[in-house]
């Protein structure tokens, strides 16, 4: 029996590894930004809690909820509230 060599029309494209070499590699392209990267709206933490409320009345899932809170920056404002509460501590001591 003669085995397919490479470049062969009997042999599908994801079976020959030298092929694989040159496909283009998804998701490593120069065009992959985060949301960091974007414009974003400030911070509203009325949005937030509307949010919030929409989860605890169960109008919305908990990974629905969990996108909103980070695109809607809940991040930012720990962030602030961990700082200042590590100046108020270092005030006091």
């Amino acid at each position: 029996m003669i085995s397919p060599q490479v470049g062969d029309s009997l042999v599908p494209w994801w079976i020959c590894r030298e092929r694989d070499k040159t496909r283009p590699q998804y998701g490593k392209t120069k065009w992959s930004a985060s949301l960091r990267d974007m414009d974003r709206p400030p911070v509203s933490p009325t949005k937030l809690l509307a949010h919030w409320m929409e989860w605890e009345r169960g109008e919305s899932s908990p990974g629905d909820t969990l996108k909103n809170l980070k695109i809607g920056g809940v991040r930012e404002i720990l962030e602030a509230m961990a700082s200042d509460e590590s100046e108020s501590a270092g005030e006091t001591s």
